[in-house]
């Protein structure tokens, strides 16, 4: 057995570089969404900001909402209410606060995808990335360029280029800014976008 567990330890295969993605925190990822679509404040210090209370959050003590994006502030400086914590908070495994959380799970589930998908501030943030992009230049390969530097930190591939334009294309008889705001909602939803290797 010595001699298998060595031939095993000492091949290629085993020593390889295993790079694991890791999803980002709850936080972070909307931290991320504010960053891409250039609304992060860095401010630092100050009050907390009240969460935003969507409609469909009903319950005893429901506290006044506050801003949709939280004033853009980091998410470190949003007020958690044990009964009304953010859904997409909750979708990305936040703990609950009424119980102390040694280690936080992490999950992959489809509600996290259909989070991003119909999320408020998503859909918000999304629009606010695709006004920037669009106010920033009138070129469809720049705009997409800069789409994917501040969402993946990286220029997007001839492919993803041409059906991203291929896209806008058919797109043609709606608002500019409502195609583009669906181009940047995909790039937000991607899992290169909330997964870090």
């Amino acid at each position: 057995m010595k001699s298998l567990h060595q031939r095993i330890v000492l091949s290629d295969l085993y020593q390889s570089d295993a790079v694991k993605p890791r999803r980002l925190e709850a936080e972070a990822v909307r931290d991320a969404i504010l960053a891409a679509s250039g609304k992060l404040n860095l401010k630092l210090y100050g009050p907390s900001v009240p969460p935003f209370i969507s409609p469909f959050q009903n319950g005893r003590g429901r506290p006044a909402s506050g801003p949709l994006d939280g004033e853009g502030r980091r998410s470190i400086y949003i007020q958690i209410r044990r009964n009304f914590v953010p859904p997409l908070f909750t979708a990305f495994d936040y703990p609950p606060p009424a119980s102390t959380t040694g280690v936080r799970g992490t999950s992959a589930v489809p509600s996290q995808a259909l989070m991003l998908l119909n999320n408020e501030f998503v859909q918000q943030q999304s629009r606010e990335f695709a006004a920037s992009l669009l106010a920033a230049s009138s070129a469809l390969n720049t705009r997409v360029e800069q789409a994917y530097i501040r969402a993946f930190s990286r220029k997007p591939a001839p492919a993803e280029l041409a059906r991203i334009a291929e896209f806008l294309v058919a797109q043609a008889g709606r608002p500019e800014l409502d195609a583009f705001a669906d181009v940047v909602h995909v790039l937000l939803n991607s899992p290169e976008f909330i997964y870090v290797r």
